[in-house]
């Protein structure tokens, strides 16, 4: 069974992980990894399949709204600081990247 969601997950190491469905194949949907790419500090991580971002409140709403309307799912004992929603919309007062 194929899992379409995509994940963002924030990790211990002060960054912000994202895996896409397509991941094994990411030409796949080249709309979404120009989007990334734009973003300051990304980096494809081979290994785990994964695009890596340094953690901050900009990188959190450049993915929110790059994701806006699509199937995310982020950890729910994660879901504290920036990754909190409300209403739809991201909490990014909480200060993620003190």
């Amino acid at each position: 069974m194929r899992d379409d969601r995509i994940k963002i997950i924030n990790r211990q190491s002060r960054e912000v992980a994202v895996t896409l469905p397509y991941a094994q194949h990411p030409v796949d949907n080249p709309v979404h990894i120009e989007k990334l790419k734009e973003i300051e500090g990304h980096k494809w991580n081979p290994e785990q399949k994964c695009w890596i971002f340094p953690r901050s409140n900009d990188t959190i709403k450049s993915l929110l709204d790059i994701f806006k309307g699509e199937n995310v799912w982020i950890p729910a004992y994660r879901r504290q600081g920036p990754f909190s929603t409300t209403g739809g919309r991201a909490n990014l007062s909480a200060g993620c990247c003190a």
